[in-house]
C-alpha cells in the first residue's frame, strides 16, 4: 500500500468516541491554540476549524441556490435542512481525517492545498455512496449528483481563497517592516528548503532577506523560486556572490552531507560569511 507523506492511515477499528474526543481536544485544547490579540502570529486551530465550518455552511447555501436556479427539484427523501446537516457533517469528518486545520495558514503550501482538495473530493464520493446505498436499500435517492459536484467545487474554492487571502494580507503587513535584514542564501533546492524559504519571506519577524538558493546538481540560471535566483555551487561561488552582499548561508536539516557541510563552513569562514542552521519544515510545524 502506498502512503501519502502527509496522510497517516486511520485504523477504522480505533475510530471510537474516545478517538474523536482526543482529536477534538487536540484541535481545541492544544497549547498552541491561544489567541493573543496583541500579537497574532498565527491563527489557532480552533479558529481555523470555526472558519472552515462557516465556509462549509456557506458552500452548501451557495450550492443550493445555484441548483435551485437551474429549475432542478431536490429529492424529497430528506428536507433541505436535513440534507444540509448530513452534507456538512460528512465534510467536517473529512476535515479531521486529512487534518486540514493543521499547519500555519500563512505558510500554506501545495501539500495543504492538496489536503483540502482530497477532503472535498472524499466528502463528495462519500455522499454519492450514501445516496446510492440508500437508493439500493429503499429505492429512494438522497442527493442530486450535480449538487454534490457543485458543493465540492465551491467548498474547495472558498477554502483555497481563504488561505490565499490570509497569506496575502500577512505578506502585506510583513513587507511594512523596513528594519535592516541579513541577506542569506538557502543551500539546496528541494521541498524543505523551498518551504523554509517561503516561511522566511512571509515571517512576521523578518530578520533575514532571502537572496536566493544554491543548487548542488545543475545550473538553473533561467529559473526562479519564490522570485529568487538559483546559483550553481562551484569553487568560485563565493567570489561571484560578492555583488549580492550575502551575509550568510542557511543549511536546512540534513539536506547536505557532512562532508559538503564541512567544506562549506570552511569556505564561508574564509569569506566572512555566517552559517545558520534551520530545522526542516515538518519539524517547524
Amino acid at each position: 500500500m502506498v502512503t501519502l507523506p502527509f496522510f497517516k492511515p486511520i485504523n477504522i477499528s480505533k475510530m471510537t468516541w474516545d478517538y474523536f474526543k482526543k482529536r477534538l481536544s487536540h484541535v481545541l485544547l492544544n497549547g498552541d491554540n491561544d489567541l493573543k490579540f496583541r500579537n497574532i502570529s498565527y491563527l489557532p486551530r480552533w479558529a481555523v476549524v470555526a472558519i472552515d465550518s462557516f465556509i462549509v455552511v456557506l458552500s452548501f447555501l451557495i450550492s443550493y441556490l445555484l441548483v435551485k436556479n437551474l429549475s432542478v427539484s431536490f429529492y424529497p427523501s430528506l428536507t433541505i435542512l436535513q440534507q444540509g446537516l448530513v452534507v456538512c457533517l460528512v465534510q467536517f469528518s473529512f476535515f479531521f481525517v486529512y487534518s486540514t486545520y493543521a499547519g500555519l495558514i500563512r505558510h500554506s503550501t501545495t501539500v495543504d492545498i492538496l489536503k483540502i482538495a482530497l477532503a472535498a473530493i472524499s466528502a463528495a464520493v462519500a455522499l454519492m455512496v450514501i445516496s446510492y446505498g440508500y437508493n439500493f436499500l429503499f429505492d429512494k435517492k438522497l442527493f442530486l449528483i450535480p449538487f454534490i459536484a457543485i458543493f465540492a467545487t465551491v467548498t474547495f474554492g472558498l477554502m483555497l481563497l481563504f488561505r490565499v487571502v490570509v497569506k496575502s494580507v500577512y505578506q502585506l503587513f510583513t513587507n511594512l517592516n523596513t528594519s535592516e535584514k541579513k541577506r542569506v542564501l538557502l543551500l539546496g533546492v528541494n521541498d524543505d528548503t523551498i518551504s523554509v524559504g517561503e516561511a522566511m519571506t512571509t515571517s512576521r519577524n523578518k530578520d533575514y532577506d532571502l537572496a536566493g538558493f544554491v543548487s548542488f546538481t545543475k545550473s538553473h540560471s533561467k529559473i526562479k523560486i519564490l522570485g529568487k535566483p538559483i546559483f550553481k555551487y562551484s569553487s568560485d561561488l563565493y567570489e561571484s556572490l560578492k555583488p549580492y552582499d550575502i551575509d550568510g548561508v542557511v543549511i536546512v536539516g540534513d539536506t547536505i552531507s557532512n562532508k559538503q557541510k564541512n567544506n562549506i563552513v570552511d569556505e564561508c569562514l574564509n569569506y566572512g560569511i555566517q552559517i545558520y542552521n534551520a530545522p526542516n519544515y515538518k519539524r517547524m510545524e
